[in-house]
Formats: structure tokens, C-alpha cells, sequence
């Protein structure tokens, strides 16, 4: 008997009673197994994992905001038709526009320019996009030359003139023990935007020069951890309420500083026409601030109290340590005279309360850059 297999023919001529050398008993049950084997192996057995296509590409998030000179992480992943996660599928990334923003090979997004540029992200023909909002640099939003340092000093808070309210009462000392610096004007909607990347104010068709509005004391404050987190060392945040009245006095003590006369100072209801107007059109004050009085109120940090005048630590006051509402200063555009003075205390809102006459403005190290 002839075969290609010596291990099959030894074992098939075999006389009874002998053995096979152990090598060659192994060779023999594996060729007695083969067509098992072959079996499973075959037409009905399995051909491996099935490679399923890349119906789609998800980028996260889908749409997103950098400053100039700053990045963005982008993430994509790709799908199959029935929105499967492919692993290990390789992802070819790309921009719109490279002057507007770049993008890495890992997705990371960086800021050119002002614009708008859509990011995508491809993989085996198919591919999702992101739509990216380039802002302007931090640095030239909120540059130095915006702000003026208010020195360390003492002053008498409340109604010196006998115009205002009993909350204002009773006139006392306070000392700012630290100097700050202090945005020369409210906050307007560009700068908003260049922070968080929308528009609330109720008065958007006054333009971006405006000051925001229709803001809540809580979304000034995510607005500050937004600021903060993308310009950091700043520490922006906003004044107290003894650090507003201090700025606005700008060391006068009559109810509007500068020249003393409203009008010169800031729009309120005898003259803005019921809207906003753009900042810094008005008078500054000595310290060169901009709508002191009008245009918008001003959230500050404090809780609001009744009666804290009366038990208002000397230095640095922050306000009472409990209380739901909290403070706007300065008037608006729909205010009475009376309420646009330095020392009118505002009834307050609640943190969560947005109205079209509420903004705010910002103060930051005196030694930030």
C-alpha cells in the first residue's frame, strides 16, 4: 500500500499486537481527526468575525467654541448601521478653513482666527463634522488697557446726601484694605460671547458694544468660571458691594460722580429711550469707569441684608453670610434718578432671575497683567 502519509500506512499494515513509536502514534491521531477538522472548517462551520462597514461618524461635541491662540479637544467615533461603536477603526481628521482653526491628528482644535470653520472626521467613506466658533483672543477681549486700578482706601458708605433709603442707613466707614482693578465699563454682549459663545440680552439689535443683559446672577458665575478657566491668574470675579460704591464715589460725595449731573453720567429713564446704548458713551467718573449710573444694573457678590449697614465689619465688608437674594447697583435704562446714585442699595433678585436691565461688570488682580 502506497501513501503520502508513512504515520496512515504503518498504521494500517500494522501486525496484531504490535505498537507505534510514540512520534508516530501522535502523526496518527492527527490524521485520523483531520477530517473533523476539515468538517468544522468547512461550508458550515465559521469563516471568523464578521468586519461590519463604517455607516457613520459621530464627532463630540458636534458643535463648540476656542479663542484665538487657544485649543479645543474634538472626539469621533465610528459606527455601523445600527449605531455600534467600531473600535480600532482609524480616524483622518480635517478643517474647512486652516486660517480660521487647525486641527491635529488626535482632533485637537486650535484657534486661528475669528470665524467659523467646520472640523471633520473621516474613516472608510463616511464622516461626521463639528462645527467650530473661533472668538477672539482672551488677551484683547479683557487687555489691561480696559481696566483701571482703584487704589486701597477709605470712604463713608450709605446716604450722605439724605436722598436715598433707610438701607442706606446708617453712613459709615469703610476701608478697602486692597487695591483691584475694575473693568472701565459694563461687560457688553462681544464679551459675553467671547467667553461663552451666545447672545442673551433682550436688547441684542443695540449691538455688541452693549452691555449683556437678561443675565442672572448664576450665569455671571458660570461665565466667571468660564473666564477664569480660559484666562487664568486673573482671578475676574465681581466686586462687592462696598468695592462697587467705593469705585463709584471715585472719592466725591455727592449722589453722581464726575461732574454730579445724571445726564452727563449715564443713560436712566428720562433719557435712554427704554433700551440700552452702547458703554462708555456717557462721562466717566475720576476713576475713569464708564455707566456707573444707568444703562444696567450691576450684579455684585454680596447677599442682600436689610440692615447690614448696621453691623458691617470696617474692613473689606462682603456682606451678610446668609440671605436668598443678592445685589444690583448703579440703575438702568428704566430707572428714576434716585435709583442710579452711588449709594442706592437695590430691593435685590434672586440668583436665578434674569431681567433686561441687569448686567454686570468685572473686577480682577490689580496685578494681572
Amino acid at each position: 500500500m502506497q501513501t503520502r502519509f508513512p504515520a496512515l500506512a504503518t498504521l494500517l499494515t500494522l501486525p496484531p499486537g504490535a505498537h507505534l513509536p510514540v512520534r508516530l502514534r501522535l502523526s496518527a491521531v492527527a490524521l485520523l481527526t483531520l477530517p473533523f477538522l476539515l468538517l468544522s472548517c468547512g461550508d458550515g462551520g465559521s469563516t471568523g468575525p464578521e468586519v461590519k462597514p463604517v455607516a457613520g461618524v459621530v464627532v463630540t461635541p458636534a458643535a463648540g467654541m476656542v479663542n484665538v491662540g487657544l485649543t479645543l479637544p474634538l472626539s469621533a467615533e465610528a459606527k455601523d448601521g445600527s449605531g455600534n461603536v467600531l473600535s480600532g477603526r482609524p480616524i483622518t481628521w480635517s478643517s474647512s478653513n486652516d486660517l480660521v482653526a487647525t486641527v491635529s491628528e488626535a482632533g485637537l482644535v486650535t484657534g486661528a482666527d475669528v470665524g467659523v470653520a467646520t472640523i471633520s472626521a473621516a474613516c472608510e467613506g463616511a464622516s461626521g463634522t463639528a462645527n467650530i466658533t473661533v472668538a477672539p483672543d482672551l488677551g484683547i477681549v479683557f487687555g489691561a488697557e480696559q481696566f483701571v486700578e482703584i487704589p486701597a482706601g477709605t470712604f463713608q458708605m450709605g446716604d450722605l446726601t439724605g436722598n436715598g433709603s433707610p438701607n442706606e442707613l446708617p453712613v459709615h466707614t469703610v476701608n478697602i484694605t486692597r487695591s483691584f482693578s475694575m473693568l472701565k465699563t459694563e461687560v457688553t454682549q462681544d464679551q459675553w460671547w467671547a467667553v461663552v459663545g451666545n447672545r442673551p440680552s433682550h436688547f441684542s439689535s443695540c449691538g455688541g458694544t452693549c452691555p449683556v443683559e437678561n443675565v442672572s446672577w448664576s450665569d455671571v458665575q458660570r461665565f466667571l468660571d468660564t473666564l477664569n478657566a480660559r484666562d487664568p491668574g486673573k482671578d475676574y470675579r465681581l466686586p462687592t458691594e462696598a468695592e462697587w460704591e467705593y469705585a463709584a464715589r471715585a472719592g466725591t460725595t455727592s449722589d453722581f460722580a464726575g461732574t454730579g449731573v445724571l445726564n452727563d453720567m449715564g443713560w436712566h429713564a428720562s433719557n435712554s429711550g427704554s433700551t440700552t446704548h452702547p458703554a462708555g458713551q456717557k462721562q466717566p467718573n475720576a476713576w475713569g469707569l464708564y455707566d456707573m449710573h444707568g444703562n444696567v444694573w450691576e450684579w455684585v457678590q454680596d447677599r442682600y441684608g436689610e440692615d447690614y449697614y448696621s453691623v458691617s465689619p470696617t474692613n473689606d465688608p462682603q456682606g451678610p453670610d446668609t440671605g436668598a437674594a443678592r445685589l444690583l447697583r448703579g440703575g438702568g435704562w428704566g430707572s428714576w434718578w434716585m435709583f442710579a446714585s452711588c449709594a442706592h442699595r437695590s430691593n435685590a433678585d434672586l440668583p436665578q432671575n434674569r431681567n433686561p436691565d441687569n448686567g454686570f461688570r468685572l473686577v480682577r488682580n490689580a496685578s494681572a497683567p
